[in-house]
C-alpha cells in the first residue's frame, strides 16, 4: 500500500508529510506539556504543508491532548494556519499550484458510494492480490535482492526476538483504528480517490501508517491467548511477507522504467528519421497491466501524454517538435501533422 511513496522521488512530499505527522503525534504521546503541544502543532503544520493527506488526522492529536481549552487552542490554531497558507500565502507565492480540496464533494452521493466501493475493494481484494503477485515475482529477484532480503530479514528477526512484547494493545487498536478511519476522510473532502495503483497511491500515506498500527494491534490481540513463543513467529512471518512485497514492488518500478525506455526506443526505430511529427501508439496497455507478471500495482508504464516529454528526451529527441500519445489516453482534437500511428505488439 503505497509503492509510489517508496520508489518515486517526485512523491517525496508524501513521505515528508508522514514523517512530520509522526513527530507531531510523538510529542503529544510523550507529554501534554505546553512546549510539547507547541512542537506538535508546528510539525502538524509542516505535515499539512508537505501534503494535506494528514489534515483529518488532527482528530488523533486532539484525542490525546488533555483539557478542553488546550484542545480548542490546538484545533483553532491549526485550522487558522492551514487556511492562512492555503488561501492567502499559496496563491501569492506560487503561479501554479494544485487545489485538491473540494467541499462540495461531501454532498455528492454518487461519489461517496464510489469511494465506499473502492475502499471495500482495496481491503478485500487489492491488498491480497498485491501480496500474491509480489510472492510470484520472487522469481525475478536478482542476487542483490536476495542478499538484501536475507540481511534485512535477519535484522527483523533479531529485533523481534529481542523485543519485549509488552505493548498496550488497547492503545494500538485505538490509534490504529481511529487513524485508519479518519485517513479516509481526505477522500470525502478532496478530488483524491482511494487507489493503490501507480502514482495514485501516494494519497494512502496516512492510511498505510495507521492501518499498519491497527494490524499490529489486531495481531497482538489475537495472539494473547496463544503461547508467548507463538507470538513472535507470527509477527516475523508477516514482516517477512511485507519485506517480499517491498522488494517486488521496487523491482516493478525498475521494470516499468525499462519498459518505457524500450517502448520509445522501438517506436522511434519504426518511425524512421522523422524530426518533427506526432506519434499515436497502441500497445494494448490494459492487457500488459493485467498479464505482465513483472508489474505489481500497475506501475507507471506509458499512458498519459505529459509523461512522454521526459521519455522523448531520454531518446535524445526534441519533445518540442515530437509528440507521443497513447491511443487509450486523452488525445487533443487538434494535433500537429504528420501523424504516425504505430501498432506495437509486446510479448
Amino acid at each position: 500500500m503505497g509503492s509510489s511513496i517508496q520508489y518515486s522521488p517526485i512523491m517525496l512530499n508524501s513521505s515528508l508529510a508522514t514523517i512530520f505527522y509522526c513527530i507531531s503525534l510523538n510529542y503529544i504521546l510523550k507529554s501534554n506539556g505546553k512546549y510539547n503541544v507547541l512542537y506538535s502543532l508546528i510539525f502538524f503544520f509542516f505535515s499539512s504543508l508537505s501534503y494535506e493527506i494528514f489534515i483529518p488526522l488532527m482528530v488523533i492529536n486532539l484525542f490525546f491532548i488533555k483539557g478542553n481549552l488546550m484542545k480548542g487552542k490546538y484545533f483553532l490554531t491549526s485550522i487558522l494556519l492551514i487556511l492562512f497558507y492555503r488561501r492567502g500565502m499559496e496563491p501569492f507565492l506560487f503561479v501554479n499550484y494544485y487545489k485538491r480540496d473540494i467541499i462540495g464533494n461531501v454532498f455528492d452521493i454518487e461519489r461517496l458510494k464510489r469511494i465506499f466501493i473502492l475502499v471495500f475493494k482495496l481491503f478485500s481484494r487489492d491488498i491480497i492480490a498485491t501480496i500474491y503477485r509480489s510472492v510470484i515475482a520472487i522469481k525475478f529477484y536478482s542476487l542483490l535482492d536476495y542478499v538484501y532480503f536475507i540481511f534485512s530479514s535477519l535484522l527483523i528477526f533479531l529485533l523481534i526476538y529481542k523485543a519485549k512484547l509488552e505493548y498496550k494493545v488497547k492503545k494500538f487498536l485505538i490509534i490504529g483504528g481511529l487513524g485508519s478511519v479518519f485517513s479516509l476522510v481526505i477522500f470525502v473532502f478532496s478530488s483524491y480517490i482511494p487507489n493503490m495503483f501507480g502514482f495514485e497511491n501516494r494519497n494512502l500515506g496516512a492510511l498505510r501508517l495507521f492501518f499498519s498500527i491497527l494490524l499490529i494491534g489486531l495481531i497482538m490481540l489475537c495472539t494473547t491467548r496463544l503461547s508467548y513463543k507463538f507470538q513472535k513467529p507470527i509477527l516475523l512471518f508477516i514482516f517477512l511477507l511485507f519485506n517480499i512485497c517491498s522488494i517486488s514492488i521496487k523491482n516493478a518500478w525498475v521494470y516499468a522504467s525499462y519498459f518505457n525506455d524500450k517502448l520509445f526506443s522501438d517506436i522511434f526505430k519504426e518511425a524512421g528519421s522523422c524530426k518533427e511529427c506526432t506519434m499515436v501508439i497502441d500497445y494494448d496497455i490494459y492487457n500488459i497491466i493485467k498479464s505482465d507478471p513483472h508489474l505489481i500495482l500497475r506501475e507507471p508504464i506509458f499512458y498519459n501524454s505529459f509523461e512522454s516529454d521526459f521519455l522523448i528526451l531520454k531518446q535524445r529527441k526534441n519533445p518540442q517538435k515530437i509528440k507521443v500519445y497513447n491511443i487509450e489516453s486523452k488525445i487533443p482534437q487538434s494535433i500537429p501533422s504528420p501523424i504516425i500511428k504505430i501498432k506495437k505488439i509486446i510479448t
